[in-house]
């Protein structure tokens, strides 16, 4: 692949909010292919669209409950482990 993977995933998340008329797609997987014949790339977006409602700047509140969450050790990244599957 010459393209850039983040870049090419994200050009197939905006066309995709295009095609289905929403601001977000939630839970988003790619299956990118690479087109010999054209040198370009196919990409398949599975995901769930989404529509924000009621959408307003965020306030001083915010900005220190983002900050609190950054600094806090138990926002649940010390529980995400790799599954690993053996072979029996």
């Amino acid at each position: 692949m010459k393209g850039e993977l983040d870049n090419i995933r994200a050009w197939g998340t905006y066309l995709s909010t295009i095609k289905y008329n929403c601001d977000v797609i939630m839970g988003a997987t790619f299956k990118v292919e690479d087109n010999e014949k054209t040198g370009g790339y196919t990409v398949t977006v599975v995901g769930y669209p989404g529509i924000f409602v009621n959408w307003h700047p965020a306030t001083k509140d915010d900005y220190e409950w983002i900050r609190l969450q950054k600094l806090s050790p138990t926002d649940g990244k010390s529980q995400i482990a790799p599954v690993v599957k053996n072979k029996n």
